[in-house]
């Protein structure tokens, strides 16, 4: 399932590391030229939109203007058993 993570930092860690990007949303007037030129290099689909389009996708958080549309994260669950008390 694919999910939206946002936050300048977090995003351009996410255009220069292995993860796959599918698509960046740039907030309209943002100062995010690095994070553009991170996407045209790597051949990354951006579309721009305004702070609604945001909104409507990833609630009113502090997205800094830019979100990346990438895979979810697996999550797993690990059930632990209590031992004996009992010490040798």
């Amino acid at each position: 399932m694919k999910e939206w993570i946002y936050g300048k930092n977090t995003v351009r860690e996410l255009l220069t590391g292995p993860r796959q990007v599918y698509e960046v949303m740039i907030q309209n007037q943002s100062k995010n030229d690095d994070i553009v030129k991170l996407c045209r290099k790597n051949n990354i689909k951006m579309r721009m939109t305004d702070k609604n389009g945001f909104i409507k996708l990833v609630g009113n958080v502090n997205h800094q203007g830019v979100m990346a549309l990438i895979d979810g994260y697996e999550i797993s669950y690990v059930t632990f058993q209590k031992e004996s008390s009992h010490y040798y």
